[in-house]
């Protein structure tokens, strides 16, 4: 939402001028106070992501690239699925360009914000809810972190042991090398 009313703000007709598809959110209950506790949050987490899984899936379906405009790491879940609805059969990709890690469990993170889990529960571990969601879950030779400088001690061990691919500089290069290994590739791009 904030994105396209930037957009009307600043008289830019871009989401006038290109087809696109607006998925319903739940920005609103940011406002709540009553729903700011984890287990009213991940209903609507989950509800979030099986909009965006839907319609990712639809457009990818209709044979057409979708460019998914997300304010929450969360959305990767829903996206991600979808990608794996539309195209089960073919091998996925994940450049994960950010400058955290994303790799919290609902245990580990000290936030227990959702858009700090999304990698590890793509691989398997974390809310039983939304792993049902992914049609299946990655492994960790299908991701590449790009750019990443603010990650904490837990989360460098994991990513060390578990050898997943890591380039603290966000180089084209490797984005080009590695994505050329998959039938399908997903960018996950965090401005912050």
């Amino acid at each position: 939402d904030a994105i396209e009313i930037a957009a009307i703000n600043q008289k830019n007709g871009f989401f006038n001028a290109h087809e696109h598809v607006d998925v319903p959110t739940h920005n609103e209950t940011i406002y709540n106070k009553n729903f700011l506790k984890i287990e009213h949050r991940l209903g609507f987490v989950l509800e979030q992501c099986e909009r965006v899984c839907t319609a990712v899936s639809k457009v990818l379906g209709q044979n057409r690239f979708p460019l998914i405009l997300s304010g929450d790491h969360s959305s990767a879940f829903g996206s991600l699925a979808g990608i794996q609805k539309a195209a089960p059969e073919k091998t996925l990709g994940v450049i994960w360009i950010d400058a955290h890690a994303d790799i919290y469990t609902p245990e580990s993170s000290p936030s227990k914000n959702f858009h700090r889990m999304p990698i590890r529960m793509l691989l398997g571990e974390g809310n039983e809810n939304i792993l049902e969601l992914l049609f299946s879950t990655l492994r960790h030779d299908q991701f590449c972190y790009l750019g990443l400088r603010d990650v904490d001690e837990a989360e460098e061990k994991f990513i060390e042991t578990h050898n997943i691919e890591r380039h603290d500089e966000c180089k084209f290069e490797v984005l080009q090398n590695f994505i050329k290994v998959f039938e399908n590739s997903y960018i996950h791009l965090d401005l912050d």
